[in-house]
């Protein structure tokens, strides 16, 4: 069975609907979320499968696998300042491999709105460096919008679409390397 762009980006708006609507408001007294002094602490792992397709015919298949710490703390109330630490991005596949090293900082808007959930907006710049038996390295930026949404307690699942400008230039690049990513993903964190 394959599921297209469109069903799998229409799964994740009715998730992302049915977790905003089935939570609770948070009782009276108990820190909330998104105020001053929050930390938040989670990250995203992925795997995937992939085949590339020109002119009609399948390329060899590669495997991305990633994972992503993220740390967070509220100087505000909605204001968010944090840091990717080490997301790690393994790719193999057609006999090679090589590995992607970054180190991100963000600052984020956290909207506070009536019912459970919260809409937010994120800009993230710092490095990236890559490794398949040479180095290539630069400044890489991005920005990430979406919505948090509470699934029990003090845990989020966080569903958002990322834009990101990876530079992967080699020793005495005169001109930029590297490549433009869209993405939409899931990831999970709790605050404390």
């Amino acid at each position: 069975m394959t599921i297209n762009r469109n069903t799998s980006l229409q799964a994740l708006i009715l998730l992302a609907t049915a977790l905003l609507l089935s939570q609770p408001s948070p009782a009276q007294g108990q820190k909330q979320f998104a105020n001053q002094g929050v930390a938040e602490l989670g990250g995203t792992f992925s795997f995937q499968s992939i085949t590339p397709v020109g002119n009609g015919v399948s390329g060899n298949n590669y495997t991305v696998i990633s994972f992503s710490p993220t740390f967070g703390y509220f100087v505000a109330d909605g204001v968010e300042i944090g840091v990717d630490p080490f997301g790690v991005n393994v790719v193999s596949g057609s006999g090679s491999s090589f590995s992607q090293v970054n180190l991100f900082f963000n600052a984020a808007y956290n909207f506070k709105t009536e019912n459970a959930g919260f809409p937010f907006i994120e800009g993230l710049i710092g490095y990236t460096e890559e490794s398949d038996g040479s180095k290539t390295h630069g400044a890489s930026w991005g920005f990430r919008g979406g919505i948090k949404a509470p699934i029990a307690g003090q845990a989020l699942v966080n569903i958002a679409g990322q834009y990101m400008q990876v530079t992967l230039d080699p020793e005495d690049a005169v001109n930029r390397y590297g490549y433009n990513q869209f993405s939409v993903g899931a990831g999970l964190t709790i605050w404390l």
